[in-house]
């Protein structure tokens, strides 16, 4: 019995670790904690940051290609596990300097349609999941935490490349662990 057992747990953790979202490193996402960056697939610089764009009272979230406002997010599940999986709902929350809470939403936008912003609060258990698509991870939204989702992906409007809710054309992105040595090299260049 005690045999049976311990071979459940060990192959719980085996398929645990499978279905686990990775970082670039091949290490586990943590929940809550660590912090990472956003690196888009198709391109070797840039990364996830902040847009001021217009008069609005919540920043745009954009990829940034000059590195000049990139910020590592931390993934935010409700449940009490350390890993992050495909099948959680989190809530993504940007780590700024400031450590003022800056935690991803999204807003109706005209003429854009569904742009993902940010709020100045941090959110658990958001309406997003992160799902491997093309050799990286695409972010689905999901705003009732229904069946059906709607992939984020990039427009270029008011002078950015901005995160908005678009189905059928993701943006693909790796995720990189945030070390004090990458947050030097992307606060820098």
């Amino acid at each position: 019995m005690r045999t049976s057992f311990l071979a459940l747990c060990l192959l719980l953790f085996a398929f645990r670790a499978v279905s686990a979202i990775v970082d670039t490193d091949g290490e586990p996402v943590r929940n809550a904690g660590g912090a990472y960056y956003l690196v888009p697939v198709s391109k070797p610089n840039g990364g996830v940051g902040l847009g001021p764009v217009g008069n609005d009272n919540f920043p745009a979230v954009v990829l940034d290609a000059n590195l000049t406002n990139v910020f590592p997010v931390r993934f935010a599940a409700l449940e009490r596990i350390g890993i992050i999986s495909p099948s959680l709902y989190v809530g993504i929350n940007f780590v700024l300097p400031s450590e003022e809470p800056a935690g991803w939403t999204v807003h109706a936008e005209f003429p854009i349609g569904w742009t993902v912003k940010v709020e100045q609060r941090e959110i658990w258990g958001g309406p997003f999941r992160v799902r491997a698509a093309n050799n990286g991870y695409k972010i689905v939204y999901y705003p009732e935490r229904g069946a059906t989702g709607a992939e984020v992906g990039i427009v270029y409007s008011g002078g950015y490349h901005r995160l908005v809710v678009k189905d059928g054309d993701p943006f693909i992105f790796k995720i990189k662990k945030a070390t004090e040595s990458t947050a030097r090299i992307m606060s820098v260049v």
